[in-house]
Formats: structure tokens, sequence, C-alpha cells
């Protein structure tokens, strides 16, 4: 893959985060790294906040910005939803709010980000690949909010 092409990964500083920021760079991608504290191992990292996408309308406008800047002319080939985190608890104890935020990054940001992304994988012909799970379809005790987002983010 020529060098002008970019990857932006999300919940880029975890574990299957970091792999595949290693695998797209030694693919010869510019790597986007997105993470609230920082990637990694990017070509250029974007510390940002996901669960504000769902309420803070002016914060898309932010990450498009953000977005351009990182890209400096680089096409966007890949956009790889990978940000998840997990409320985890029976229901009866899980809060609204919890499940609210399970929500709002795991699947909310997702689909903001498509919106930020999506004028530039036009033009570029790109992809964008929401990462899955396992829970989205057979999910165990105390995974409710996680598998819910993660079900709606398949379907």
């Amino acid at each position: 893959m020529p060098a002008d092409a970019g990857v932006l990964v999300t919940g880029s500083a975890g574990g299957v985060g970091q792999a595949l920021v290693r695998a797209f760079s030694e693919a010869g991608y510019f790597v986007i790294g997105l993470d609230q504290g920082g990637t990694p191992g990017a070509d250029y990292s974007l510390e940002f906040d996901l669960g504000c996408l769902a309420w803070d309308h002016g914060a898309l406008d932010v990450l498009s910005d953000a977005l351009a800047v990182a890209l400096e002319g680089r096409a966007l080939k890949v956009l790889l939803n990978n940000a998840a985190i997990q409320a985890l608890g029976p229901v009866e104890e899980l809060s609204v709010t919890d499940f609210r935020t399970t929500l709002d990054v795991n699947l909310v940001a997702a689909f903001a980000l498509v919106k930020v992304g999506l004028p530039h994988l036009e033009a570029s012909g790109g992809a964008i690949l929401n990462m899955g799970s396992i829970h989205g379809r057979l999910t165990k005790p105390n995974f409710s909010a996680y598998a819910t987002s993660k079900g709606a983010l398949e379907t």
C-alpha cells in the first residue's frame, strides 16, 4: 500500500487496537490512531473522547477538522471502528447512565465517525470496518450493555 493511503483506527491504544496499528503500519499505511490517551506506534495520534460525539454536536466538527489535519492530503482508505467500552454487571445493578455510555461509545460514536469519514472514503474508494464481537450474537451474564451495542453495530 502506498504511504499516501491512510487508515483511521479507533480504540488504537488497547490490545486489539495496537495489533491493528502494527498490522496496517507493516502493510504500508499511514496510520492515524484515535484514543483518549494517545496511540503508541501510530504515524499520527488523535486524542479524543468518543463518548462526547453522542451529545456534543460541535465535537463532530472538531473531529472532522482534526482528521483533515492528520491526513495532510493523504487519502483515507480505511475507517476501522474498533473503540469499545464494557459496563459490566447484572441488569438490575447496571445504571441507565452506564448502559447509555456504552451505547454512546460503542455504537453512536461509530455512526458519527462514518459521518466524518464518509466524504474522504467516497473520494478514495475506501472502506468502513466495524469491529464486532461474539457478544453481539452469543453472550454471557453481565454483558448486556456491551452485547446490545455490538449486536446493534453488526446489524
